[in-house]
């Protein structure tokens, strides 16, 4: 923002010399916002109106919003009236364009751009601020079809994309308002958040802010789900409904097989020097690097290294499968959610000691199945979940939990994630390991 509002402080000087000298009112000039979409330009738009009409450059704080296709009429002479219509409801106040592109678009956006420049020159509008917006490229090529207008927009912006970074802290900001968040689970939260942004970034149709908000719904709607039964008297959020929310993105968003999972639309080069950031949040956390930094992953079962060659496993277990079949396995796998393996409510009765340690054996397993995910070692996760299950199964056939909640293996045995119900190794291999 330090930019833009630079620009305007010297807006705010020249006037006031203008005044002093006895000069005419400078000229505002219009404005080019470029940028993906979510990136704020909207919002500096809304605000520039205000603050304009403060300084008494604006003869109201009024600003009209359209968009390039709203102004493309469908027949000869539509157009024109549609243009006319908006530039009349934006007399003495800001007229917004966003998707501006299309003004230059076929025989009627040629009619816009023609009508729009008019208007520019024309006293009759003398009083108006417009501000065109949309993608960098598109932008660009609009105005190369048509110098004239080029010449008429003095003021250039760019609109950096979030990065995943600024996205993870503006979501941690919005959950720390609405729920408390212990100390211990706050690192493992943004380190869930960071990863599952950084996949979503790379695939088409991220809005950078407009996306953050998005997700910031889904939290709430995956969290009223386990609310509604167990009302909290203060509000909290659990890892696996953060993950849920962020993994039904990711599914929604992955291309079908065939198509680019590369999102297009975020151009790096431009004619115009890049003087807009979208304002990230100022919490500071650890670099990149350190977050992407995993120890060599274990079995949280059997405590065996997991970083196996994969082709060596395949061949133990019976060689080669159908390729076509395999992948879409694969597929299925990698995008599995894990969310259940945190799941429980503390039973009536466990001391903190016990919750502690229980809560701390399901996060390292989750966290141990994401870096098993992540590592792309699909057959040796495939079996060690099998292994997982039939334990579960035999645990549950000995000592079953009336909430139905997963076991997990503590000390000398095992405990439900309620953490009431404890079966020793002893009696498991007694009944089912013989």
């Amino acid at each position: 923002m330090a930019n833009i509002k630079a620009h305007l402080v010297q807006l705010q000087n020249n006037l006031k010399v203008a005044k002093n000298e006895g000069q005419p009112k400078p000229d505002i000039g219009h404005f080019i916002f470029k940028g993906s979409p979510g990136t704020g330009k909207t919002t500096v738009a809304r605000a520039m109106s205000r603050i304009l009409y403060e300084m008494e450059m604006l003869a109201s704080p009024k600003i009209v919003e359209t968009s390039g296709s709203d102004l493309t009429g469908e027949y000869v002479g539509q157009t024109k009236t549609k243009v006319s219509e908006k530039l009349g409801q934006a007399r003495g106040a800001v007229l917004f364009i966003d998707e501006a592109y299309e003004l230059g678009k076929g025989s009627y956006g040629e009619e816009a751009m023609t009508t729009l420049l008019a208007a520019m020159t024309d006293p009759e509008y003398r009083g108006i601020v417009i501000i065109i917006a949309g993608y960098e490229h598109e932008i660009d090529e609009m105005l190369d079809r048509n110098p004239g207008l080029k010449s008429r927009f003095s003021n250039s912006f760019y609109f950096n994309d979030w990065s995943a970074t600024d996205t993870r802290n503006f979501l941690m900001q919005e959950l720390k308002s609405k729920y408390e968040i212990r100390d211990e689970d706050q690192r493992q939260i943004e380190l869930i958040i960071l990863q599952r942004i950084q996949r979503l970034q790379a695939l088409p149709g991220w809005a950078n802010a407009r996306d953050a908000l998005a997700i910031g719904k889904k939290f709430q709607i995956i969290r009223s789900e386990r609310v509604v039964q167990f009302p909290e008297s203060i509000p909290t959020i659990q890892l696996a409904e953060i993950d849920r929310a962020l993994e039904e993105m990711i599914r929604e968003r992955t291309p079908a097989k065939g198509e680019a999972a590369i999102r297009g639309g975020r151009n790096q080069s431009s004619a115009y020097p890049r003087q807009l950031s979208a304002p990230p949040p100022q919490q500071q956390f650890a670099s990149s690097h350190e977050e992407r930094e995993v120890t060599r992953p274990q079995s949280p079962i059997s405590g065996e290294d997991l970083t196996h060659d994969t082709e060596e496993l395949s061949a133990e277990n019976g060689g080669n499968h159908d390729e076509e079949n395999a992948d879409e396995d694969d597929d299925d796998l990698l995008n599995a959610d894990f969310s259940y393996l945190l799941g429980g409510t503390r039973d009536s009765g466990v001391s903190d000691e016990v919750w502690e340690e229980l809560e701390a054996i399901k996060r390292r397993y989750f966290e141990e199945l994401e870096r098993l995910r992540r590592e792309r070692e699909i057959e040796k996760l495939r079996l060690e979940l099998e292994k997982q299950k039939a334990t579960q199964e035999r645990i549950r056939r000995l000592c079953s939990c009336p909430m139905g909640f997963a076991w997990y293996q503590v000390g000398g045995g095992w405990r439900c994630a309620g953490g009431s119900h404890y079966v020793s190794n002893e009696q498991l291999q007694a009944n089912f390991m013989q």
